[in-house]
């Protein structure tokens, strides 16, 4: 619904409405000004990168990037939200991003390079505000397209000095919330906890018992993992480099509508000590935490579709710093 053209929910139906319409006016229209009407004042935004706390930096934070990516396109795949206009809605919104890497900035000279990759970002909103927001980029899909390897990068930002000691104290507030928001618990969502539980104590073989054999796993870099075993194999991968293992679950939320499959979004935060060789190369015996957003999707026997994204930039400085 439109008042004054302003965006607003004014009933349930209209959060995905809302949600893709913001987007698409404030990103590809280029109204970045009209972040004043859709984010309060103070909003907080919160990141593995870093966390801000007014509205003027959620525009700089739009035109830098637009620096860097003038012709980038969000195409929302999902909404997945749940509460209501009286005690707050919480979106969860899975975008593909298509851009080319026109401009200098973060990821270095301009290589006119073009990329395509995932974010989801998490808006709690209270009378049409976004009041306080969570978001993962898929880093090192954007880092691998533009020719770079996580951790060089890591080490070359290390160098010129552009991460330090205290760039670290973001990744570990990431998923910090300073508005409690209600969860929404359903079947779906109490089938992916237990999942997530028992793949933190490694025992992987949840992974039959939970995931249809026509699973896919879409993962951080992009990559896609098909049915058990390679689903299996790279979640073994990723934990087993870890011990004492940790998983903290910071909100999570089932949706059911018709016509579409039962889907679940979920922002949980794992922390372990790096203690085995694997995919982040020699032990460091350092603590690592590790903030991940998730969009799962069910089917007639568990789950059929997985998105995990998380940001290697921040475990890699983690280890290196």
């Amino acid at each position: 619904m439109t008042i004054n053209n302003k965006l607003i929910i004014s009933k349930n139906l209209e959060v995905e409405k809302f949600i893709y319409g913001i987007t698409y006016e404030i990103w590809e229209n280029r109204q970045i000004d009209h972040i004043n009407d859709y984010y309060s004042k103070d909003v907080i935004v919160r990141s593995p990168t870093k966390t801000t706390y007014k509205c003027i930096d959620v525009i700089n934070s739009t035109k830098s990037t637009l620096t860097q990516f003038p012709d980038r396109q969000l195409i929302g795949e999902d909404v997945i939200w749940s509460g209501n206009l009286h005690e707050g809605i919480l979106s969860s919104h899975r975008i593909l991003s298509t851009a080319s890497h026109l401009g200098d900035g973060f990821y270095g000279k301009a290589s006119g390079k073009k990329l395509t990759y995932r974010v989801i970002a998490d808006c709690f909103i209270i009378d049409n505000k976004i009041i306080e927001e969570w978001i993962v980029r898929d880093e090192t899909s954007i880092l691998n397209q533009l020719g770079y390897n996580v951790k060089n990068f890591v080490q070359i930002k290390i160098n010129n000095k552009s991460f330090d000691l205290n760039s670290l104290k973001y990744t570990k507030n990431s998923f910090n919330f300073k508005r409690y928001v209600k969860n929404h618990a359903n079947d779906f969502t109490k089938t992916y906890k237990n999942n997530l539980y028992d793949l933190i104590n490694k025992n992987f073989s949840c992974i039959n018992k939970y995931y249809e054999r026509s699973a896919k796993t879409i993962w951080t870099g992009g990559k896609v993992y098909y049915s058990y075993n390679q689903i299996e194999k790279i979640w073994s991968k990723f934990l087993s480099c870890f011990n004492e293992l940790e998983l903290v679950v910071h909100y999570f939320s089932g949706l059911v509508e018709p016509h579409l499959h039962p889907r679940v979004s979920i922002r949980w935060t794992i922390s372990g000590r790096h203690s085995n060789e694997g995919m982040y190369g020699t032990p460091s015996f350092k603590k690592i935490e590790i903030p991940v957003l998730a969009h799962i999707e069910f089917g007639k026997y568990g789950i059929r579709r997985e998105y995990i994204i998380f940001d290697e930039i921040s475990i890699w400085k983690q280890i290196l710093i």
